[in-house]
């Protein structure tokens, strides 16, 4: 329940953050400090108590995506597995930059919307 209420507060902080730089160009410094405080709040092996599938973009949305096609849940599950603190992430819009596949090789994506309005509903988004 506080994950989630996080996770809802730092969709919104996020999007403000976007919203903010659009109307002049700076870095997102606040969005990697919340997310940090957010994940610190779930256990280290949490599993996902729910799974429903996106019914439209969002930035979020375009994250879960980059790091499903990668071969990962969410962010969590890709940071126990890789053991890393930071993703590297576009810092113009917050979507992630790189991600280390299971098999060692690496995927890049562009700092442009990635996820396909027909792909949306290939999204998972899984609650803790």
């Amino acid at each position: 329940m506080v994950v989630e209420q996080c996770l809802t507060w730092k969709t919104r902080f996020m999007y403000a953050l976007l919203k903010r730089d659009r109307e002049k160009p700076t870095q997102p410094h606040g969005v990697l400090q919340l997310e940090m405080a957010c994940v610190s709040r779930v256990d280290g092996n949490a599993k996902p108590k729910s799974t429903s599938r996106a019914k439209q973009w969002t930035g979020e949305v375009e994250n879960l995506y980059r790091f499903q096609q990668a071969g990962y849940r969410d962010e969590l599950e890709y940071k126990q597995i890789k053991q890393v603190d930071r993703i590297e992430r576009w810092p113009e819009t917050g979507f992630v930059k790189k991600l280390q596949r299971r098999d060692n090789t690496f995927y890049y994506y562009n700092r442009k919307r990635e996820c396909d309005d027909r792909d949306v509903h290939k999204v998972k988004v899984y609650t803790y």
